[in-house]
């Protein structure tokens, strides 16, 4: 009985052969990655080149008799292919039922994907859900957008040098600030409080506008938030508190939302900070 898994991985290492690419395979596949490719050191280099590595990326081959474009994969090798620095690739080889390759598709592990994964896993996390991501999935599509224009190492190789364009340490460094940033946009930590009393309300208007050094407040719960999700533990709960703004000029944006209840009003803030390190700046617990 053939094995298709098997066919597809020793065609991706005759690819590499034939484009003169250094290819190694994991004796483990539980990183999400069977091949490592590396792309030779060129002999022509400048003086701002003589430092630069060779592009490199690992690849998981998949293949398959279907041409249905779609493949569940385990959110656990997903998570190992989004964060790690290196370009991660699918490549997907179509047989149809027959011996040969009948078609092969290059899915790069994108900016798209990566923050699909990302945001599958963490809404997973911050939930009362079983988070073993080696048990559960997510479906990775492809299209023939990816699709290699002909079936061959040079082909193969070509496809890669389009992507990596010379400039792998950009890529590199670009995927890093992208997973550590993704999720973000809107908003890094949420503050729920309360107060009673229109003479409160007014203090926090006042404050806001710095003519006011602080404000009673009560009922303060912080969240961590990311793809806009709430993680389950707060990060600061408190029965009373005091909030002041002694930094008023404009380095960060701050929307505040508010809802009137039997005189009770919920303020919650989404600040947009890039420091860990908020409740030192704004918060003083009575």
């Amino acid at each position: 009985m053939r094995n298709i898994g098997n066919m597809a991985e020793n065609l991706l290492s005759m690819w590499c052969a034939e484009a003169g690419l250094t290819v190694n395979t994991s004796q483990q596949d539980n990183m999400g990655w069977d091949h490592y490719i590396e792309f030779p050191l060129s002999n022509i280099i400048s003086h701002d080149q003589v430092h630069q590595s060779a592009p490199k990326c690992k690849v998981q081959v998949k293949a398959t008799d279907k041409n249905d474009r779609k493949l569940q994969v385990t959110l656990s090798n997903l998570r190992a292919m989004a964060i790690d620095p290196l370009p991660y690739f699918f490549l997907f080889v179509e047989y149809d039922g027959q011996s040969t390759p009948q078609k092969a598709f290059l899915r790069l592990v994108d900016n798209d994907l990566i923050r699909q994964i990302l945001k599958k896993i963490h809404s997973i996390n911050a939930s009362d859900k079983d988070n073993k991501f080696n048990k559960k999935t997510m479906i990775v599509k492809y299209d023939g957008h990816c699709e290699m224009a002909e079936l061959s190492g040079q082909c193969f190789n070509s496809t890669l040098e389009i992507y990596f364009n010379g400039n792998f340490e950009k890529i590199v460094t670009d995927k890093l600030n992208f997973i550590k940033s993704v999720g973000y946009e809107d908003s890094v930590i949420k503050l729920g409080f309360q107060t009673i009393g229109e003479e409160n309300i007014e203090k926090i208007v006042d404050v806001s506008l710095g003519l006011e050094d602080a404000v009673s407040i009560e009922q303060l719960i912080a969240k961590n938030t990311r793809f806009g999700i709430e993680t389950i533990d707060p990060l600061l709960s408190s029965s009373t508190a005091t909030l002041s703004m002694p930094n008023l000029t404009p380095t960060h944006r701050l929307d505040i939302k508010r809802s009137l209840d039997s005189g009770r009003i919920l303020i919650v803030l989404f600040l947009y900070l890039w420091s860990g390190s908020l409740f030192e700046h704004i918060l003083t617990k009575n």
